[in-house]
């Protein structure tokens, strides 16, 4: 039995041997082939948990090598930067195609103190190199340190994420703060033909607080989204697209806290590049010091080379909020054609609601005959500007020589100066609009038969005049029954929060 035993036992040894020696085996094959143990991702640390390890010391130098790893290796797709920490860089973090860097949200680059990189336009993440595609950015914090450094704001320097020439890029869920040039940055060369390739850009869901330049700017761009953003700007536009196409911008918060200049901006300076197929929908803009949104064209191009812009369904309010800046105003054109301005409410600006005006500083369109349709806004309480005599108009033309208004159906009311200049309006009311709640920016039409309101559907004891009042031939397929089978004027004409109708009130009750 004895000897039974010891057999058993010595065999129990090798096995147990034999096993631990396969295992070691596998751990050194895995470790020459991949070094990294979890499949498709690099993980960056600070407490030598991670794959590549930071010390808070040119931190860049360790993420810029899981980054060149990833680009190098197929099997590997994303970087991701592991929080609570913070990431000290004092160089550009290079990122190539098919890259995906990614961070836990309390994951935070932050650029050093007094950085003097003495070079602009140089960002704190760009391309590795020119053609870069599939690059996707997402989930962490970029701190710019704006006020630790030597160099001014706006002077281009330190821009966080500039990606030149690149293609299917896409940006979400950031929170960019505290920059001191551009926010996010996509610029194509014109030479690149961006008319017939598509660039593809998304920028989604990003926070994005008061950055020194623009806060996204898109240029010589197609085929792109801007949406569900929420931007604080401290200086330029939330929002820039230069010689940009087939654009859509939409459910973003735009605010300013009073600085800032445009919430959102379109500019075609070049003669040679297209512009067109832009639609900006759904978005709050509100305290900009300048203009809620404006479109400026200038130049010797064809008209019809800048054209395509749809704006409806916007809410602009409190804009031009500095007493004594020239620029200023709801919707401002400049050198645009066939631009359509639609269903918006403009309320409680300064200077205008909506205006043509001439800005010679930054050159006047060499072209005539550019048209503008407005048709179904709520144009209300528009503040004279004490910077120019001639402020404080609902819906003004300043070069009706070049520039023609189209008016269709809207609501123009209670405007400082007066409701119109140099346009002739024909099928417009001038009447209290009835908002649900002015002082809180609910401007829900007032109704009889319902309105919508974040507890559900309620009754007021008057209704406005504003249902059921849009352009005829305006689609009101959208809106709740009863709908009086006509669109209402302002935001949510046309939509489901539509407030509703008393007309056939009966019949739709009792079928």
């Amino acid at each position: 039995m004895s000897s039974r035993r010891d057999s058993e036992t010595r065999r129990d040894i090798i096995f147990f041997i034999f096993v631990t020696i396969i295992i070691i085996g596998i751990v050194i094959s895995t470790k020459t082939t991949s070094h990294f143990p979890t499949p498709h991702i690099i993980y960056i640390d600070t407490d030598g948990s991670g794959d590549y390890n930071c010390d808070g010391r040119n931190d860049h130098i360790e993420i810029n090598k899981a980054l060149s790893f990833v680009n190098e290796n197929s099997n590997f797709t994303t970087v991701h930067l592991n929080g609570s920490n913070t990431y000290w860089i004092n160089d550009t973090l290079y990122i190539g195609s098919n890259t995906i860097l990614e961070g836990d949200s309390d994951a935070v680059i932050k650029l050093v103190n007094h950085a003097n990189w003495g070079k602009t336009y140089k960002g704190l993440i760009e391309a590795k190199q020119d053609f870069e595609k599939n690059v996707t950015i997402r989930g962490f914090e970029i701190d710019g340190n704006c006020k630790k450094q030597y160099e001014d704001i706006g002077k281009g320097f330190y821009d966080m994420i500039n990606l030149k020439n690149s293609y299917n890029v896409t940006i979400h869920d950031m929170y960019l703060y505290d920059g001191l040039g551009d926010g996010i940055k996509v610029f194509h060369d014109y030479s690149r033909e961006y008319e017939t390739v598509p660039t593809n850009i998304n920028v989604y869901n990003n926070t994005i607080f008061e950055i020194g330049h623009d806060a996204v700017w898109l240029k010589h761009s197609s085929n792109a989204s801007i949406y569900n953003n929420t931007i604080t700007i401290k200086a330029d536009a939330a929002i820039r697209l230069t010689e940009t196409m087939h654009i859509k911008i939409y459910n973003n918060t735009i605010t300013a806290n009073n600085k800032g200049y445009a919430g959102i901006e379109l500019d075609k300076k070049m003669t040679a590049p297209l512009m067109d197929d832009i639609e900006i929908y759904n978005n709050r803009i509100y305290h900009t010091r300048a203009w809620g949104i404006w479109i400026v064209g200038y130049s010797k191009y064809d008209k019809d080379r800048a054209k395509g812009v749809w704006i409806h369904h916007n809410i602009i309010y409190d804009t031009g909020t500095s007493s004594t800046l020239h620029e200023a105003g709801g919707i401002v054109v400049q050198g645009f054609n066939n631009t359509i301005i639609e269903n918006n409410v403009i309320d409680g600006n300064r200077k205008y609601g909506v205006a043509y005006e001439l800005y010679p500083a930054y050159g006047i369109p060499k072209d005539n005959g550019f048209v503008t349709i407005v048709r179904n806004n709520i144009i209300s309480n528009t503040i004279r500007n004490v910077a120019d005599v001639g402020s404080g108009w609902g819906v003004k033309n300043c070069d009706p020589s070049n520039h023609t208004f189209i008016l269709e159906n809207n609501c123009v009311y209670n405007s400082a100066a007066g409701n119109y200049v140099n346009v002739t309006p024909t099928t417009d009311i001038n009447v209290d609009p009835l908002y649900a709640d002015i002082s809180n920016h609910d401007y829900h039409l007032k109704s009889k038969a319902g309105r919508w309101s974040n507890t559900g559907w309620i009754t007021d004891n008057v209704s406005s005049p504003c249902i059921d009042a849009g352009y005829l031939s305006s689609d009101y397929s959208n809106e709740p029954e009863n709908n009086g089978d006509r669109t209402n004027i302002g935001r949510y004409g046309n939509t489901y929060e539509a407030s509703k109708s008393l007309i056939n009130l009966t019949i739709y009750a009792n079928p």
